[in-house]
C-alpha cells in the first residue's frame, strides 16, 4: 500500500486518540500524500485515561499525559498540524472544509477525510447556568481545573452526579483531599454493566467510607451563590456542596457530520460500516464520534474507549483507497482500581445474553490470587455468564485483589474464540506461589459447572 495517495490530501478532524493514531498510520502507509490534522483545542495525542491519577497526584505533571506535542506530531510524523482550529462545515459536494482561525474564515480542500472529532461530556446542570465549581472530566483542561480547585479551595463537600466507572475513578482520586463525598445516580446501584454482586459490593464500600449514595429521578432545583452552586435539591431534600463533578457519560461530537448529510445512528454517533466508512465513499469516521461492532451480537456498539478509538483510527486509514481490513469487534472490556481492589468486566451481562442466546445462566464464586499460605493473599470474585448446554462463556465480571484485572484478558479471548469452560480449563496456566495458586479460577469454573 505504500505510495498510495500520491499527491492527494488526507485530512483528519480531531487530534486525540483516534485522530492522532490515524495521522501516524497515514504517514507510514502513504508517505507521498499530504496529511493535515485539525484540532479545535490546544492539545493532541494525550492520555485522558490517566487524568484521575493526575488529580490524585500520582502523576504530578500534566505534560506527562501528552504523548506527542503538536510540534512533535508534525516533525516526527510529517503531519501538518493545526491546533485551536474549529471546523465549521463540511462541503461534501466540493470536498472542502470550512473553518475559522484567528477570526478568519477559509476553505480547505480534501481528497480523503477522517472525522475523529470525539465526544463531549453530558451535563444536567447546564440548563441552570454556568458555574465555576461545576466540572466534568473529559480532557486535559478539565483535569487541570479539577485539581486546581481541590488544591486552592479545599472543598469540604463534593457532589458526584452519576455512578459509572468515571465516578468511581474520581472518588478514588479525590478521597485523599478529605471532603465529604455525596453521590446521586439514577440507578439503584453504581457501576452499570458489571455483575449485580460486584455492584452491591461497591455500595457496601460506599457505606464503609461514609460516602452517601442516593437514587434520584431528576434535579429539582439548585441553590446559587454568585457564580457557584451551593446546593442541589433531589427527592425533595437539599444536598449542600462546595464542588460538583458530573459523570454522566458522553455524547458524540457529530453535529458537523449530520449537517453535512452524513448518516447518524439513534445515539447520534456517525454510522459506519466495518471499514469505518460513512455513507460518503471518501469520508471515514473513527473514535468516540462513531461506533464499533460487538463481537457477540455483530451489531453497532458504542464504546467511547481510548483503545477502540486507536484501533478505529488505524482501520480507517488502512481502507482509504481500498478495503484492506475490518475494524476489530469489541466486547466492551473495561476496568478500574477502587478501594484497593480491581474491578473488570468483558462481554455480556446475564440479562443482555438472555436476549440473544438460549439457556443462559451464570455462576459466582471466589478464589485466591495465590496459595492461601502466602503472605498478602487476596480473594478474587468471579461472575461468569455462560450457556448451559455448551458451557460457552459469554461474559465475565471479576473483582478483588491483585491479578483480577489481567485474568479478564484471558476470559476476553475465551469469549472471542467461543471456548467452553471445559476448554478454558485445559490451559496449563502459570503456577507460581508468588503470582497464582495451583488451581486458578479457570479450573474452578469448569469443576463447578461439572457438578451443576
Amino acid at each position: 500500500m505504500t505510495g498510495r495517495g500520491r499527491g492527494l490530501r488526507i485530512v483528519i478532524i480531531g487530534g486525540s486518540a483516534a485522530g492522532a493514531s490515524a495521522g501516524a498510520r497515514a504517514a507510514r502507509l502513504y508517505p507521498k500524500a499530504d496529511i493535515f490534522l485539525f484540532e479545535k483545542g490546544p492539545y493532541v495525542s494525550y492520555g485522558a485515561c490517566e487524568l484521575p491519577f493526575f488529580i490524585s497526584d500520582d502523576i504530578q505533571n500534566l505534560d506527562q499525559l501528552q504523548l506527542l506535542t503538536p510540534n512533535e506530531l508534525a516533525s516526527q510524523k510529517n503531519i501538518d498540524v493545526h491546533i485551536n482550529t474549529e471546523i465549521e462545515g463540511i462541503d461534501r459536494l466540493n470536498q472542502r472544509l470550512n473553518f475559522k482561525k484567528f477570526s478568519r474564515k477559509t476553505g480547505f480542500p480534501y481528497d480523503k477525510l477522517i472525522i475523529a472529532s470525539g465526544s463531549s461530556a453530558n451535563s444536567l446542570l447546564n440548563e441552570f447556568g454556568q458555574f465555576t465549581n461545576v466540572f466534568q472530566l473529559k480532557n486535559l483542561q478539565n483535569g487541570a481545573a479539577i485539581k486546581s480547585f481541590l488544591v486552592e479551595y479545599k472543598p469540604k463537600s463534593v457532589l458526584i452526579i452519576g455512578g459509572g466507572y468515571i465516578a468511581l475513578e474520581i472518588i478514588e482520586a479525590i478521597i485523599k483531599y478529605g471532603p465529604q463525598i455525596n453521590v446521586i445516580n439514577i440507578e439503584e446501584l453504581p457501576l452499570p454493566g458489571f455483575a449485580t454482586e460486584a455492584r452491591h459490593t461497591i455500595r457496601e464500600i460506599f457505606n464503609s467510607l461514609g460516602i452517601s449514595y442516593q437514587v434520584y429521578a431528576h434535579i429539582e432545583d439548585v441553590a446559587k451563590d454568585s457564580e457557584r452552586i451551593t446546593g442541589i435539591r433531589v427527592n425533595n431534600q437539599w444536598i449542600n456542596c462546595d464542588m460538583v463533578i458530573e459523570t454522566l457519560g458522553v455524547q458524540p461530537n457529530s453535529s458537523l457530520a449530520g449537517q453535512a448529510g452524513i448518516i447518524l445512528d439513534r445515539n447520534k454517533s456517525i454510522t459506519v460500516n466495518e471499514w469505518m466508512q460513512t455513507n460518503s465513499s471518501n469520508i471515514f469516521a473513527a473514535g468516540d464520534v462513531t461506533h464499533g461492532f460487538h463481537h457477540l451480537t455483530g451489531k453497532p456498539y458504542y464504546t467511547p474507549f481510548a483503545q477502540m478509538a486507536n484501533m478505529m483510527g488505524r482501520t480507517a486509514v488502512s481502507n482509504l483507497f481500498r478495503k484492506n481490513e475490518k475494524v476489530p469487534k469489541t466486547l466492551g472490556t473495561t476496568g478500574l482500581f477502587f478501594n484497593k481492589r480491581e474491578w473488570v468486566k468483558t462481554g455480556l451481562t446475564e440479562e443482555e445474553a438472555g436476549i440473544i442466546f438460549s439457556n443462559v445462566s451464570s455462576v459466582t464464586f471466589s478464589t485466591t490470587n495465590k496459595p492461601d499460605i502466602m503472605p498478602e493473599v487476596e480473594k478474587i470474585f468471579w461472575h461468569i455468564v455462560y450457556q448451559k448446554h455448551s458451557r460457552r462463556i459469554l461474559g465475565a465480571t471479576l473483582w478483588g485483589g491483585n491479578g483480577a484485572a489481567l485474568r479478564i484478558n484471558t476470559l476476553n479471548l475465551a469469549i472471542k474464540l467461543k471456548l467452553s469452560a471445559t476448554e478454558l480449563a485445559a490451559g496449563d496456566y502459570l503456577y507460581s506461589p508468588k503470582f497464582s495458586p495451583m488451581l486458578d479460577g479457570f479450573h474452578v469454573l469448569a469443576r463447578i459447572l461439572d457438578k451443576s
